[in-house]
């Protein structure tokens, strides 16, 4: 009896250790991850090789969409209008 109460011990302790040890794995990780929040993002300098090309953008005039259109009652309306009124 005595042997199996020893070896229990001895399990117990060996189970703590590999806990131990992994919570310790665990503080360096997180220790390293939040190192890297301490220092300064470095600035951004892209290469003009993979930078894309500028495009004109169609003017306000040219574009034609409902919601540049003004209602009678103005944009947020709870009376309703048939589509002639509205010009649909």
């Amino acid at each position: 009896m005595p042997e199996q109460a020893e070896d229990l011990i001895v399990r117990n302790l060996i189970e703590a250790l590999n806990r131990l040890r992994d919570d310790l794995d665990r503080v360096e990780f997180w220790t390293a991850a939040l190192s890297s929040f301490q220092q300064p993002a470095p600035d951004y300098r892209p290469d003009s090789e993979y930078l894309l090309s500028s495009r004109k953008r169609p003017a306000a005039s040219d574009l034609q969409t409902r919601s540049c259109r003004v209602f009678p009652c103005g944009p947020l309306t709870t009376q309703k209008w048939l589509p002639e009124q509205l010009g649909i």
